[in-house]
């Protein structure tokens, strides 16, 4: 049942985020096959799970390169959904940051953070990239003894702003604080 229902959604939600049928296809496949993936969540590793690693992986790769969608679209479904069930709100918002560990040195917006899995007497540090997610709180206690789920909306990539230097002008200095407010 929940794999008839997460496959409609993605079927119809989905429909108008890819200009071509095709392509829209290809990305339900996958949407679909990620679950079932064993270890790091691959392109290669979904085309495999898809049964099609003898085949070319072209048109996969495709999808991620050179399709043209917005990937913030995906997430449409979700907050239409939340709005039919929940129309006069209140609408509750999880925000959470994650870091994506790199390890090359010419990556764009990678930057040293703190590990949040070091101990708090020793941090640790890790080069990477940092990303703002946002989750829906879908509020199941109204319907009945059930606990609250969350469902991501946004996944935006949230670089670190660089800090100017002493000698830097006042309208630098303002113009950094604007910045980090946002």
């Amino acid at each position: 049942m929940l794999l008839t229902s997460y496959s409609s959604i993605l079927e119809k939600g989905w429909q108008p985020v890819f200009a071509q049928a095709r392509s829209h296809e290809r990305a339900v496949e996958h949407a679909l096959a990620w679950p079932a993936v064993m270890g790091e969540r691959t392109i290669s590793q979904t085309v495999c799970a898809l049964g099609r690693s003898d085949q070319d992986w072209s048109a996969d790769y495709k999808l991620y390169s050179r399709s043209e969608w917005d990937s913030q679209q995906l997430f449409d479904p979700v907050l239409e959904d939340y709005l039919e069930r929940y129309p006069k709100g209140p609408i509750a918002v999880a925000v959470d940051d994650t870091k994506q560990a790199k390890t090359g040195k010419k990556i764009p917006g990678a930057s040293w953070h703190r590990d949040p899995l070091s101990p708090p007497f020793h941090p640790n540090l890790l080069y990477g990239l940092r990303f703002l997610q946002a989750g829906l709180l879908f509020g199941h206690h109204r319907q009945g003894d059930h606990d609250a789920r969350s469902l991501p909306v946004r996944f935006v990539e949230a670089p670190v702003v660089k800090k100017p230097g002493k000698r830097a002008s006042k309208k630098e200095k303002k113009a950094y604080k604007e910045l980090k407010k946002k």
